[in-house]
Formats: C-alpha cells, structure tokens, sequence
C-alpha cells in the first residue's frame, strides 16, 4: 500500500456504493484518489486452456485460436489438469478442511464451468474461510449487496448446492446455498481484477463499482494486491469518478459496444451516445489536405473544412474498411506505409493503429535495426495522443520504451526528453510518488548513456524483463 493515499472510506468521495461514486470536493489532475487492498488474491495455478498449455485469455478462452503446446491428455483423449499447486498464502488463508480436501475440490470444480479458473475456486475458498473467522470484515458484508449476473444465478446456486452437498465442512453453516451462490457470481463478474505481478486475481469491491466511461476522469493503477485510483483530469464537487472498467482504448465504436454488452455494462458517455467523432475510425478528407474525417453516429464529417461526406463516400470508405482487414499483411514498415499511401484510411485509423503494434511486437522480438524501432513507437504515440484525449497508461510504455530505444542508438537529448514525457505522463497516470514515476525522474534527470548503464538502472529497479535495447 502506499501509506500517504487514502482508503476509500476516507476518501473525499460518496460513500454509497449502490449509487455512482461522486468526487465530495475538488481534486486535481495527477491525485491518488484512493486505494484498496484486495479482500482475497490467488493464483491462476497450473489451469490450462483445454487446446493450449500457455494462454493469455485468462476469461476469453473461447477466442484462443492457436494451440501453442500440446495439453496432456488422459487415456480417453481428453485434457488433463496438472495438479494445482497450494501455496504459503492459501495455506494460511483457506480452512483446514479445504486444505485436507484440496485434490478431491480441484477434481470437483473442474466438472463445474463457473468453478473452473483454478483462481476463482481458490478465491471462494479464501471468502468462504474469511466468513468463518472474520464475518464481520465491512467488504465482506457489501460484496453480498454488490449486484451479479442474475442470468447465471441458477448456475452459480446449482455450483454452491453441489459443493456443499459433496464437501459441507468447507461452507460455513452461517451462509445459505443463495449466499455461496451470489459469491460465486461475484468472482465471475466485474469484483475479481486480474493481478499480474502474482498471476493471479484479487476480489475488489470499491474499485470495482466505479462507473465506466470509455473517456474516463480516473485511472485504475495495480501493484502487487493493491489498486489505486488517481485523477486523470480535474474533477468538480459532485461529478461523477469514471473509469475504463473495460479498457477498450483504441477500439472502434461497434466493438466498444459489442464488448460491453458482453460484460452488460451501459456506457453513455459522449462517444457512446453519439456526442462525439470516433476518432478510432479516421479517414482522410478528400476536400482539403491536412482534414480528418470521423463518423459522428451516421455523418462523417471533416475536423478542418467541416465538409460532411455524401452516402456515396461514406459507402466507400467503409468498403476499405473491410478490404483492408481482409488484405493487410505488412511485415515492414515500409510495406505498412504503402498500404496507408493507397488507402482512404488516415495513418490514425485504429486499423493500422494496431497493424503498427503489431509491427512493433514484430520487430522487437526480431531484434530489428533500433532506427525503425524508434519510428514505430514515435507513430505509436502519435496515434494515441491524437486517438486517446487522456492520459493513458500505453502513452507511459511507449514513452519508456522509445527512451530505451534512443539510449540504444545514441540519440540521448532525445531519450531525456522521452522519458521526461513518460514522467509526466505516469504522474497524471498514478501520482508522482508512484515508484514508475519516480525512475522516470531519475532518468529524465540524468538519462543513461550506454545500454549497460540504462540495463543497471532498470535491474535496480526491479524492471530489467522490460528493457527494449
């Protein structure tokens, strides 16, 4: 935690988490609004994919295309779990019954689908254990208030009803077969964040019932088990704290929605009801040089000559749209901009906004001359500085690692004033005491000249599996 940011008791918002949180003064852009320790955190375990042994889609498994390694399978063909593993923090945090039982609950959940991320059983056990010794914990008693997906409810209940009946000594006799249910909704729904630094995920209740915006006022920072949420704008007496619960930069308009809707979030940002351009979807204006053109619900207009495009036009550039996620195949940067010279589609249209990532995951993995490393991160940040009308924890990375890559080529001024960017930017991100925007100072303030030294610092810091060069 860090000592000198409030919880969200005492912070200087609204207190009734059934409705919006609302700021009860002003706070300024860059303040650390307030942070919250998770109630329970596990790991992901050894659960794999049933078709891929290593998977990022930790709740998107059903969109893993390519198998990366063989699964283990069992006599009959199908897939075997290795066993999951217990550690130092479920032994302490789960019953002795779960922990005598724990092969067997491992087995059991498997067969049941809202049980089978290894990190939402293991984060049951931790409640239904914390219910047993600390029932009178204040976010325990809210997240039984929090609402859940009611559509799943009579799976979630038929989960509680089938643990209890084949393992009663792990439920505590206090809670009803309702109350197990509605935490296991909770670990499916929007409550469980995901915590990368221990590969897992962690029940967070006050973080969790901040009101998405896809233009957000608040940014979600996580450290080990802890979120914290700071200002990323100036925000009023009584206005709303909002937040990109779904982290849907970049993304066009249809597919924020379409995301939403999966989650069954309601969005009426300006974006969302149509308010404003999707700058996602830029094309170039034929009626004047520098103009860009962006749908603002069904009219396209210019952002320079103001000049609204006919049906015609619109038809068109929305055929390009489809021709050219069908065709593009850049492997340059060079092929990219090709593409781009022939296309109705602006350079920050989100089509080749991530046909450039993915360019640059390309090029870092290949070890590509640093010269066009530094090129693909200075677009990269042009498109999100015109894209993203807010402080963006990508803005952060990119600036950090093209400051890598400038040490990595010799351009130091340049690489100063890069990381001087990443320092601004982190402390409007998560607050200047946040340790990323304290090293950001430091190299800003006397930036590394060779590799080597750039190579220490960041080992110092703990961040050497980040270094770009």
């Amino acid at each position: 935690m860090m000592s000198h940011v409030a919880t969200f008791r005492d912070a200087p918002v609204t207190q009734d988490i059934t409705q919006p949180i609302r700021a009860t003064k002003a706070i300024p852009a860059g303040h650390p609004i307030f942070q919250e320790v998770a109630l329970v955190a596990s790991t992901f375990g050894d659960s794999m994919h049933p078709d891929c042994c290593v998977c990022d889609h930790h709740d998107e498994y059903d969109d893993c295309a390519e198998p990366q390694n063989e699964p283990p399978t069992n006599d009959d063909g199908g897939y075997t779990r290795p066993p999951v593993a217990v550690d130092d923090d479920d032994v302490e945090t789960m019953s002795p019954h779960v922990l005598d039982s724990f092969a067997a609950l491992m087995a059991h959940c498997d067969r049941v689908p809202v049980l089978k991320m290894v990190d939402v059983r293991k984060n049951l056990f931790k409640l239904l254990r914390l219910h047993e010794v600390n029932a009178s914990h204040p976010s325990l008693a809210l997240l039984h208030t929090v609402p859940i997906d009611t559509d799943d409810f009579a799976e979630y209940h038929d989960a509680a009803a089938n643990l209890r009946a084949s393992f009663g000594g792990i439920v505590p006799t206090t809670l009803a077969d309702n109350d197990v249910a509605h935490l296991i909704g909770v670990l499916n729904h929007k409550y469980c964040h995901a915590l990368n630094e221990i590969e897992g995920s962690g029940v967070f209740v006050y973080s969790s019932v901040l009101t998405h915006s896809c233009v957000p006022n608040c940014n979600l920072t996580v450290t080990g088990t802890t979120i914290w949420i700071t200002a990323i704008q100036d925000i009023a007496p009584g206005q709303v704290l909002t937040v990109d619960a779904a982290d849907l930069f970049y993304r066009p308009l249809n597919e924020r929605k379409e995301c939403l809707a999966v989650d069954k979030i309601t969005c009426t940002c300006d974006l969302c009801e149509l308010r404003a351009p999707d700058l996602a979807r830029a094309f170039k204006c034929q009626a004047c040089a520098d103009g860009i053109v962006h749908p603002t619900g069904h009219v396209y207009a210019c952002t320079t000559c103001r000049v609204e495009w006919s049906d015609g036009q619109i038809q068109d550039a929305v055929a390009q749209e489809d021709a050219i996620v069908e065709t593009l195949d850049a492997t340059t940067l060079v092929e990219l901009d090709e593409f781009i010279a022939t296309s109705l589609l602006h350079p920050f249209h989100y089509i080749f906004f991530w046909a450039l990532d993915d360019l640059h995951t390309m090029c870092v993995d290949s070890n590509v001359d640093n010269v066009d490393l530094a090129k693909i991160y200075r677009r990269l940040l042009d498109c999100l500085n015109y894209t993203l009308p807010y402080p963006h924890d990508e803005k952060v990375q990119h600036y950090d690692h093209l400051a890598q890559t400038l040490v990595a080529i010799g351009d130091i001024p340049g690489a100063t004033a890069a990381y001087e960017a990443a320092y601004a930017m982190s402390c409007l991100c998560s607050g200047n005491d946040y340790d990323e925007s304290q090293l950001y100072w430091r190299l800003s303030t006397n930036t590394p000249t060779t590799k080597e030294a750039l190579l220490h610092v960041y080992k110092h810091n703990g961040d050497d599996g980040d270094v770009r060069p």
